[in-house]
């Protein structure tokens, strides 16, 4: 990278406003110290997209760190770049299905109109960085859109993309301290070239936060629990992101079996001098949808690698230890997440009945514990095999996890815990036998958060109660950004979470309040999944 003092004076986008520049070049460029970008008027908005934040992971750097590209002069940011190679679904994917390429390690900046703040100061503004979900297979950064987010909250955000599936989490004894977590410091270094960057575009470089859902919201789970990425962020949003699971994320005996077991469905030395170049020869859609499992594809194949250089403990001892990145965190699950995976087990043939789900269950579980979760959770309560399992779903993976989080957190930092129930949720997918009303299920809170179109569900779908929750989502996450508490004057008060007596947001179209941990707890039969980790 060419040195600071080599290039044009850094010009922020409010300075450039300040002077009076008013031609469309002018207002849409950027000098930054990683490079000169052009970007784009959206609306009221200016977006900077497909900016390259690191060297395509291709040949030699393919399970790799991530390094920086050089700088960038007249980089025209004005369209996205490629998405991650990934298959066509979460749920499985053929040769046919993968899209995406290897190149594909961008980031997008939006900037709103600037706001002028008396005697033609302006202030630096909080930056909100995105990170996607998609359970650590699929998703892209373009498949969000910030926007609204930007222009109603006078903040800047970022979403990037970052390696996934095999690509991005592979751990094999040959691949060194990385192994395991290539798509962590993809993200890692994404926030690197914020810190470093955003300054030049008007926002503040020491109030960054955060913020993903699903995948997205364990990523940012494991970069607080990433020494390495200490200080590259000041606060933290974890949207029904479970990541004191044991199912995406591994330690690293786990992990390296599951990498060896890769190599050898690869047709490569299971572990060996030659194993890492037999999988860098790899076509890439060949090498996305390899399962490490020996009974073919698994849908929670792939994420963080824990007990490694980057990652040293897991979720559940760095916290219990206080050793992890110590920012005031929002963290919350939807009262429903488990509808909608639940609705694809019941198309695929599973959970379609009795019999189907208790032998899922079993496989899951073990007879023993399965049979106690089924006299927990009786089976005349429920319509269908399919929502007893989401039920299940949302209890044990999403609702208790985020349960025990916060109370782990709400010892040592500020915690403002919640959970979204509205059930009338929009979704574009029709009710089926198996489903027939999806409630707050999993990512129905990404469009009250952004108000854009995301592939569930279309903001035009809001009623106006649910638009005024919307807003209120907005608010809550930008005035957090901001000063570390969703409050402000005008918005009903959000306690704080304590570990004695833990409570939580209810987050509803009736109404916001503020309910006790207690019966949250209750509801989700929380000490049931406790008693069964």
């Amino acid at each position: 990278m060419r040195p600071l003092s080599s290039h044009l004076p850094v010009l922020p986008l409010a300075l450039a406003f300040t002077l009076g520049m008013n031609t469309a070049q002018a207002a849409t460029q950027v000098h930054a110290p990683a490079g000169n970008f052009t970007g784009k008027a959206v609306d009221k908005t200016i977006q900077y997209q497909g900016i390259p934040f690191a060297k395509p992971p291709v040949g030699e750097l393919r399970w790799a760190a991530p390094e920086p590209v050089e700088y960038l002069d007249d980089y025209q940011a004005t369209r996205f770049q490629s998405i991650c190679t990934q298959p066509g679904s979460m749920f499985g994917g053929s040769l046919e299905s993968v899209r995406g390429s290897e190149d594909c390690l961008y980031l997008n900046v939006y900037v709103p109109r600037i706001k002028e703040k008396g005697e033609d100061k302006l202030e630096s503004l909080p930056v909100m960085v995105w990170i996607h979900g998609g359970g650590f297979v699929t998703g892209s950064s373009d498949q969000f859109d910030p926007t609204r987010l930007t222009e109603n909250q006078q903040v800047i955000s970022v979403s990037m993309n970052y390696r996934m599936g095999p690509l991005g989490y592979l751990s094999h004894p040959q691949l060194g301290d990385a192994s395991g977590n290539f798509g962590s410091l993809d993200q890692q270094l994404a926030m690197q070239w914020v810190k470093d960057n955003i300054e030049s575009f008007g926002g503040d470089p020491d109030n960054i936060t955060i913020f993903g859902e699903s995948a997205g919201g364990m990523s940012v789970g494991t970069q607080m629990l990433m020494p390495s990425s200490r200080g590259l962020f000041q606060k933290a949003i974890l949207q029904s992101g479970p990541f004191l699971s044991g199912s995406l994320l591994k330690k690293r005996e786990q992990a390296d079996a599951q990498g060896e077991t890769y190599a050898k469905n690869s047709a490569c030395p299971e572990n060996s001098a030659e194993t890492l170049s037999c999988l860098r020869a790899l076509p890439a859609d060949k090498a996305v949808i390899t399962s490490g499992s020996a009974n073919g594809v698994q849908i929670s194949e792939w994420g963080p690698t824990y007990e490694t250089p980057l990652v040293p403990k897991t979720a559940m001892d760095a916290l219990a230890s206080g050793d992890f990145n110590q920012v005031p965190v929002i963290n919350g699950s939807n009262s429903d997440e488990g509808n909608l995976f639940a609705y694809y087990f019941a198309k695929g043939g599973m959970a379609k009945d009795y019999a189907s789900l208790k032998s899922m269950l079993e496989f899951q579980y073990g007879p023993a514990k399965a049979a106690e979760i089924l006299e927990a959770y009786p089976w005349s309560h429920f319509p269908s095999a399919a929502s007893l399992y989401g039920r299940i779903m949302t209890d044990s993976m999403f609702a208790c996890q985020a349960y025990t989080t916060s109370k782990m957190l709400a010892d040592q930092v500020p915690v403002y815990a919640y959970e979204f129930s509205d059930q009338d949720a929009p979704i574009l997918l029709p009710p089926s036998n198996a489903i027939s009303q999806f409630g707050a299920y999993h990512a129905a809170d990404i469009v009250y958060v952004f108000q854009t179109d995301f592939d569930l569900a279309k903001p035009e779908q809001l009623t106006p109660e649910q638009q005024a929750l919307a807003d209120q989502f907005q608010r809550y996450w930008a005035n957090f950004a901001r000063t570390g508490t969703p409050n402000s004057a005008n918005d009903p008060h959000w306690k704080q979470a304590s570990s004695e007596g833990l409570t939580y947001m209810d987050l509803n179209s009736s109404g916001v309040s503020n309910r006790a941990g207690q019966a949250f707890s209750q509801a989700h039969r929380c000490e049931l999944w406790s008693s069964l980790r």
